[in-house]
């Protein structure tokens, strides 16, 4: 069964993510948001929930409205593919857009 990680977690450390200095590792650490966001997306905490947790953070917030675009699954085989799914394109796309500048 995929682990429930309380969403205010998620916050805090999307917080230290964005104020972190710039790093090549900026984008493993966006794919980690991303990979916890989708797990509580499929684990049922409600998109409501989840945007008051994100308080003021940007990064967070589109991740979560890009998640909760994305289906839920009632099977844990399922729910752990969407996760990887979801963690897989944010991180790719991190990437690419690195490559541009």
């Amino acid at each position: 069964m995929l682990r429930t990680i309380p969403v205010a977690v998620i916050f805090m450390a999307a917080s230290y993510f964005v104020c972190a200095e710039e790093s090549s590792d900026r984008c493993e650490q966006i794919g980690a948001l991303a990979e916890v966001v989708m797990e509580n997306r499929q684990n049922g905490i409600s998109l409501m929930n989840s945007m008051k947790a994100a308080k003021d953070d940007r990064l967070a917030k589109d991740l979560i409205m890009w998640a909760y675009k994305k289906p839920g699954y009632s099977t844990d085989q399922l729910k752990k593919r969407a996760v990887v799914d979801f963690q897989n394109e944010v991180y790719m796309m991190c990437l690419e857009s690195k490559e541009k500048i």
